[in-house]
């Protein structure tokens, strides 16, 4: 949950006055504010998400709840993911693409896939060519989906509106890493998760499951679920 509120915190900072902040901009909105009325409303508008489409890169279930609170904003939901179930998406009215539809209509890419073998750089230098100019690119999942190379090549040459990143192929994120020095970049230390929350959440996740198994049933969040059958036949929990 706290990963998708950070999500949210992102695109307010990409397409927001506070985004400018990071080339010492914003600063100097007062004053100029004070010699010409308009300047700070030409100079600094921001984009409306409602309309916008957001394109996720993994539906699972944390790739749904962003769904949702996109959703509840007026934003349009595609989703790349060959191992998602259609019928849910389908409620959630996310549309079901390709990569390459993804990224060439997508005005957010989300990452919110988890890394397998399939998966590791799935969004590659290929993908990011095909991002309009226009468009922002978001990970708080894992750096191992992305081409981090292929990414900054994009943001240095302004082929894309920015980025905001939380997870990085080296952490923490070196001092002298080329990100750093970029003014279309909102950095944040792997920490999109870290609530107060989180461990309550964590902690009734892995109680509620062991309570599904022990009444003998499979739970929904197994990362082998290919060896539950044979666990479930020798007695399960007992």
């Amino acid at each position: 949950i706290g990963t998708t509120h950070h999500l949210l915190r992102y695109t307010d900072e990409l397409t927001s006055v506070s985004y400018s902040d990071k080339a010492g901009e914003r600063k100097g909105v007062t004053s100029e504010w004070s010699m010409d009325p308009d300047a700070p409303f030409q100079r600094f508008q921001g984009v409306e998400l409602m309309g916008k489409t957001v394109g996720l890169v993994g539906a699972g279930f944390i790739g749904q709840e962003i769904a949702k609170r996109a959703s509840s904003l007026g934003m349009k939901l595609i989703a790349f993911d060959p191992y998602a179930n259609s019928g849910q998406l389908a409620k959630l009215n996310i549309e079901s693409v390709t990569l390459d539809k993804l990224a060439s209509e997508s005005d957010f890419v989300v990452m919110a896939a988890k890394v397998t073998p399939e998966s590791t750089g799935v969004f590659s230098a290929t993908a990011f060519a095909l991002m309009k100019s226009s468009a922002y690119f978001i990970n708080t999942a894992r750096a191992a989906l992305v081409d981090y190379e292929a990414l900054y090549k994009v943001l240095a040459e302004n082929k894309i509106a920015g980025a905001a990143l939380d997870v990085y192929p080296t952490e923490p994120l070196p001092g002298d890493s080329p990100l750093r020095k970029l003014s279309n970049v909102v950095l944040s230390p792997h920490l999109a998760g870290a609530t107060v929350e989180v461990v309550k959440h964590h902690s009734k996740m892995v109680v509620d499951d062991l309570l599904i198994i022990k009444a003998g049933k499979i739970p929904s969040r197994v990362a082998n679920p290919q060896v539950m059958d044979q666990f479930m036949k020798k007695g399960g929990l007992k």
